[in-house]
């Protein structure tokens, strides 16, 4: 079936042959009131090869390939599928939209329009990289330089905290009752970077702070199993060690002291 200019179908639209195109052509709009159903073992919706471009406002993109609800306008950009140039494309509508993934009915991963992702499971980083070593990017988690700023607080106000990355204390629940968790621990580190096939490491280091103050705020006092700093091995110091009762600097809405 080939059809040229505006089109109207009412009905199902089952196609059995190999490719969509063997069985209807359209130029035009084509518009059908009921779903297209393909059923052939290779059946297919083949796009053209022409037209590429990012979601755009304003006008409909020349990249856009599926429409799933029509939103364009002045401010906003259809919920669409498309292709620019090396890139497959989703978009929504504006900032205030969600892209979200379910497994069934159950929401397990949201990524806003200002490019927030939160996901309820767990997020791993697996398998083996290969590429030029940087001294100044991790080779498997890299936050980049950025700026944050603080657009609520009054001229000349004062905030009491900020934090770049935030942890929050997890709780640890059991299904049995009197269950007993010998150690926990809010991030744990396995050990240190070690040399593999044909590489050899001078020095190793399970954490690296290469600048800056390093604070424990937390003021449980020295016993022989119990202080705020515990160390199995040796301590090695290049500047002088400080023993007194010095006040930190508060932590507000964290720690006051």
């Amino acid at each position: 079936m080939q059809v040229t200019g505006a089109s109207s179908l009412t009905g199902a639209l089952t196609a059995t042959a190999a490719t969509f195109s063997q069985i209807v052509g359209v130029t035009g709009i084509g518009t059908f009131n009921s779903d297209i159903l393909l059923t052939g073992a290779t059946s297919k919706v083949i796009m053209p090869s022409t037209g590429l471009g990012p979601p755009s406002t304003g006008t409909r993109s020349a990249g856009s390939k599926l429409i799933l609800l029509s939103a364009v306008d002045v401010s906003a950009a259809d919920y669409a599928l498309g292709i620019e140039a090396q890139v497959l494309w989703s978009s929504v509508a504006n900032a205030t939209g969600f892209h979200r993934w379910y497994a069934g009915a159950v929401n397990t991963m949201s990524l806003s329009g200002t490019g927030d992702l939160t996901t309820t499971g767990v997020l791993s980083i697996t398998g083996p990289r290969t590429g030029p070593p940087s001294a100044t990017t991790g080779a498997f988690l890299n936050i980049s330089p950025s700026t944050f700023n603080n657009s609520t607080t009054v001229a000349s106000g004062t905030v009491g905290s900020f934090f770049s990355n935030y942890i929050v204390q997890p709780t640890l629940t059991a299904t049995n009752t009197a269950v007993t968790t010998t150690s926990a621990s809010t991030l744990f580190i396995a050990g240190v970077p070690i040399g593999g096939l044909n590489m050899a490491v001078s020095n190793s280091f399970a954490v690296y702070v290469g600048s800056g103050i390093t604070c424990l705020f937390d003021a449980t006092d020295a016993s022989a199993l119990s202080a705020s700093l515990l160390l199995a091995g040796g301590l090695t110091m290049a500047k002088t060690l400080y023993m007194g009762s010095g006040k930190l600097p508060s932590v507000v809405g964290v720690h006051d002291r």
